[in-house]
């Protein structure tokens, strides 16, 4: 079921990439500038992420950092996982509001667990992010985001699905879109 359900998102952003080959959103030369901060769930876990990134035409650009954990109602210890990651990407609007991204890059992946008694073990990695991200754009300043991750690494590879809101100047305002 969730194999057949990821084929069909990907036959499908292929077809979105086919199509749109130029952003009819964006001027040239013109740089795009936004935030977003997202949340959702990872194999169980909660799973956040913040970003910032920098788009010009269909090339965008993102710093990001997320986190994995478990909620913890007791004393027993619980292990966190995350990255700090570069995305480089493409990014297609269809339409006036509806924009896709596709962006694979770098990552420097954590893992943390506590053991109790003030220790805890910690191991880095170099993973490799891949993203497919999808934004509404409410207006030229906000936008309503879901996205997939996945994080390959030789620590502990994971995935996650999250939702979230982008802010920042994510289009060109309606009335300069006429020119």
């Amino acid at each position: 079921m969730k194999s057949s359900f990821f084929i069909a998102l990907g036959c499908f952003l292929f077809a979105c990439t086919v199509r749109a080959q130029t952003d009819s959103l964006h001027l040239p030369k013109r740089f795009y500038a936004y935030a977003d901060l997202e949340l959702g769930g990872s194999q169980g876990d909660v799973y956040w992420q913040f970003s910032l990134a920098v788009q010009q035409n269909n090339n965008y650009l993102r710093l990001k950092g997320s986190d994995v954990f478990q909620l913890n109602f007791g004393n027993k210890p619980l292990p966190s996982f995350g990255d700090i990651a570069l995305i480089a990407g493409k990014s297609y609007t269809l339409g006036k509001c509806h924009n896709f991204k596709l962006g694979t890059g770098l990552a420097l992946t954590h893992y943390r667990f506590d053991i109790g008694y003030g220790e805890t073990i910690k191991k880095e990695t170099i993973g490799l992010p891949v993203e497919v991200k999808y934004c509404y754009m409410i207006g030229w300043t906000a936008g309503f985001s879901l996205s997939f991750q996945h994080n390959f690494n030789k620590l502990k590879s994971y995935n996650a699905i999250t939702a979230g809101l982008a802010f920042g100047f994510l289009r060109e305002r309606k009335n300069s879109l006429k020119r």
